[in-house]
């Protein structure tokens, strides 16, 4: 019997996306959109969000490809809360995100970060 690792992938996900469906169900204000990021940022207007979670792709150009898109998409006082912070690419393209956007953002992390992978927010001030 052969093994289709892509298939195997994609079941996962199509799992995670049928229970977070069903999770999410009852409330009218939420929508699930199974797009990938870059594509999905294009639908909102800027200053939509209070909020927006990323924990996709861990590359350092792909964090920085949904820093730079979600960025606008969240209101001032908002946050772009991410996961996975210790992980190589992350931190260091949080940091170089932070320093373009000094002015505009403050930057919350976990103690913990480091040594678990961990959380990050960071507030939009501007």
């Amino acid at each position: 019997m052969e093994l289709n690792p892509a298939a195997e992938k994609q079941s996962h996900y199509d799992n995670a996306y049928a229970y977070v469906s069903e999770v999410f169900a009852p409330y009218q204000n939420v929508k699930i959109l199974r797009k990938k990021s870059e594509d999905a940022f294009m639908l909102f207007t800027d200053n939509y969000f209070d909020y927006v979670y990323i924990d996709g792709e861990h590359s350092y150009d792909a964090v920085t490809r949904d820093l730079t898109n979600y960025f606008p998409k969240v209101k001032v006082g908002g946050y772009l809360i991410g996961d996975d912070y210790g992980w190589e690419g992350i931190a260091p393209a949080v940091q170089a995100f932070l320093k373009l956007h000094r002015n505009d953002c403050i930057f919350l992390d976990d103690p913990y970060a480091g040594r678990t992978g961990g959380q990050f927010a960071i507030k939009k001030i501007k």
